[in-house]
Order: C-alpha cells, then sequence, then structure tokens
C-alpha cells in the first residue's frame, strides 16, 4: 500500500510526541520518531506535559494547548513515558481521544493513575505467562512472605516500581539477605512504597521482541554475562530466528500499541513473559535487526489515520 503524507495530499496531518520531562534530553528513540514524523507530518508537536492547558466546555471538543500551540486536533500521539506527570498525560490521551486523535497504544492503560509495572505483573500471571513476582507493603511481611516460599536458597530479583533501563535491579541471592534487602528498604522508604520482587530464574536465553499493533517487527536475543541483559547495563542484542519465542510473544501479548517485550526459555523450552514496556528503547534492536524502527512505526500511523 503507498503511504501518502499530508505534504502530498493537502491534508494537514500532525503528530504528537509526549512524555519527554522539561529537562530531559531527546533520546535516540524520540529524534527517531521525529525525524521520520517530519517527512510525513505537516507538523510534529513536542509535548512537556508541563505546558498541558486543557478547557472542556459544553457542547465543544476539548480545547487543548501544549504551551502556545493548539493542539487540540492532532492527527496522532505517540506517549514515550508516563513516568513524568502520569495524570496529566492520562488526560491528554483520554481528551484527544474523545477528539478523534489515533492514540497509539490502548487507551485503556490510561484508564487510572495505578502504577502500571504492579498491573501488568497481575496481569502475566492471569494470563499464566508470569515467573513468580511478590508485592509486600512493610518490613513485618517479610517472614510470612519467607514461609509461604519455603525455600531459603531461593533467588530473588527486587525491582524498582518506577525504574526503566534495568537501572535500581537488585540480585538477592539467600533468605538472609532478602531480609537484610527488605529492612533497608523501608527505612529508606519511610513505609510509602510498595517493595516488588520476583523469584531469579536462570533462563537459557531471553529475547527481545518488538510489536507493533499485534505484528511483530523482529526479535533478537539479548546476551550479557550479568544477570541483566538490558543494552543500557551492557547487554548486546544479535538477530535472532527463534518463531517459536515470537509466535509466543504474538499469541500472549497486546494486540494495541508499540510494545517491547521481553520473553525468556529455559532450558526445558518453557518460556515466560518477564516485561511488557510500553515505551521501548530499540537502538541496540534496529542495529542488531538492521531495521528503521521509527520509519516503520509513522508508516504504519498514516495507514491507521487514512482509514
Amino acid at each position: 500500500m503507498k503511504i501518502e503524507s499530508g505534504r502530498n495530499i493537502g491534508i494537514m496531518f500532525t503528530l504528537g510526541l509526549c512524555g519527554i520531562g522539561r529537562n530531559e534530553a531527546m533520546s535516540y528513540e524520540n529524534h527517531a520518531l521525529y525525524n521520520e514524523g517530519s517527512l510525513i507530518f505537516n507538523k510534529v508537536h513536542i509535548i512537556n506535559p508541563n505546558d498541558l492547558y486543557f478547557s472542556f466546555e459544553e457542547r465543544k471538543n476539548c480545547l487543548i494547548y501544549s504551551g502556545t500551540n493548539n493542539i487540540s486536533s492532532l492527527s496522532a500521539l505517540i506517549i514515550r513515558s508516563t513516568s513524568y506527570k502520569k495524570e496529566l498525560i492520562t488526560v491528554l490521551a483520554n481528551a484527544l481521544n474523545n477528539n478523534g486523535c489515533y492514540i497509539l497504544d490502548s487507551i485503556a492503560r490510561f484508564g487510572n493513575y495505578s502504577n502500571s509495572k504492579l498491573l501488568s505483573t497481575i496481569d502475566r500471571h492471569k494470563r499464566k505467562v508470569s515467573v513468580n513476582s511478590y508485592f509486600i507493603s512493610n518490613e513485618n511481611q517479610v517472614d510470612s512472605v519467607l514461609q509461604n516460599i519455603n525455600n531459603n536458597n531461593m533467588q530473588f530479583i527486587a525491582k524498582p516500581l518506577e525504574g526503566k533501563q534495568g537501572k535500581g535491579i537488585t540480585l538477592i541471592n539467600s533468605s538472609k539477605e532478602f531480609r537484610n534487602y527488605a529492612k533497608s528498604f523501608f527505612q529508606d522508604k519511610a513505609g510509602d512504597e510498595i517493595l516488588f520482587f520476583q523469584e531469579y530464574v536462570q533462563f537459557e536465553k531471553e529475547y527481545r521482541v518488538l510489536l507493533f499493533n499485534g505484528t511483530s517487527l523482529g526479535i533478537a536475543e539479548k546476551q550479557n554475562e550479568s544477570f541483566l541483559k538490558n543494552a543500557s547495563q551492557g547487554g548486546k542484542f544479535i538477530c535472532s530466528d527463534n518463531i517459536e519465542a515470537e509466535n509466543y510473544v504474538l499469541d500472549k501479548c497486546s494486540k494495541v500499541g508499540l510494545i517491547g517485550v521481553d520473553v525468556a526459555q529455559t532450558t526445558e523450552g518453557e518460556l515466560y513473559i518477564i516485561e511488557e514496556n510500553y515505551a521501548p528503547q530499540w537502538q541496540a534492536f534496529e542495529i542488531a535487526t538492521k531495521q528503521n524502527i521509527a520509519k516503520n512505526v509513522i508508516s504504519e500511523l498514516l495507514i491507521y489515520i487514512n482509514n
């Protein structure tokens, strides 16, 4: 199908890129989306949530400004992160959706302000694709959790709820080490945080699959001597032809949005979904698979807008 840009057919197509903080540098992925979008869309708006203004008046579409720019009639919106001003981003996604904007993600993702890492873990458990995971809200629950697990030699991975790119993840090698970690965690957080941890499984291989609206953009194997396989933590990506893992992700994961899915395989061949990232980074993935991810995403966006 030939893609006609707004520039070529005289229609005003506008794109919004949102989720970039006021003092946050443009990432490789955001630069790529901006550059590719500028080739097809008449205007690409970089939206800082802190600059948003909304007007909800009776019998009118919502009026939305980003700084001095009226973005009420955006054709499409890509949300790259919800960790900064998530309430405003939620309002933005729902308001633009009501105005007829195409949102790159299920609008259900922006239905509440609850932490997505907790909710996505519950969702993966429901789908029976997750490793053993635990949440505790205070130090007094440690004994009960360890008693239920009943394995003093089990290793755990503790993950920060707002973490990304593998930052802040800690490998815990024993029940004793876990007790000390939990005690320190709750003292530092003054009881206001939830401790999220998972059983550490030594997988044989780990992969990243990039999905766009239910279609795979490719699969790459993640390699690193460390238990962390993220590219930002020194991991390397190589192109893979593991069709079984790729089909598993296609079958088990959302059919809406741009999603980076980490899937791991045991020596027995069992597959598990480790994480689903709705604002994936892809520079290492792109090099491994020799694809222009931003170009693919922007071209597909225009198809949805034209339809």
